[in-house]
């Protein structure tokens, strides 16, 4: 929860970006929130794959080390262990913990970012 504040304020900064550089300074809500949809899909595919450059580059033995401490602890069988963590686990948590909050965000960042029509 602590990274809401933060991404946050970027998807507003990236959004009055495009509404500087694309709209002209006149941007609806609706168009601010499909921008920042497009932001969280980007995010959303791109998560996966950074955890597993981390789990194979950075901390190769994570999840052995995870279900070993686990089981010794007493909190897993080694069963369940296995089965929750796992790259395909872990993945698509961070699927679910990617695009949930990121159309959250979406929807309150156009709120900040939208203009309302000038008429002439």
């Amino acid at each position: 929860m602590i990274f809401i504040i933060p991404a946050t304020c970027l998807y507003v900064l990236a959004l009055r970006e495009k509404r500087r550089k694309v709209y002209e300074e006149q941007m609806s809500y609706k168009q601010a929130f499909m921008a920042g949809l497009i932001i969280t899909l980007i995010t959303t595919a791109c998560a996966p794959l950074t955890y597993l450059v981390i789990w194979e580059l950075i901390s190769p033995h994570y999840f052995e080390n995870i279900i070993k401490f686990s089981v010794e602890s007493g909190l897993y069988s080694l069963e369940d262990a296995q089965s929750y963590f796992s790259y395909r686990n872990f993945a698509l948590q961070t699927i679910f913990w990617a695009l949930i909050p990121g159309i959250i965000i979406s929807l309150l960042a156009a709120l900040f970012v939208r203009t309302k029509n000038k008429t002439i």
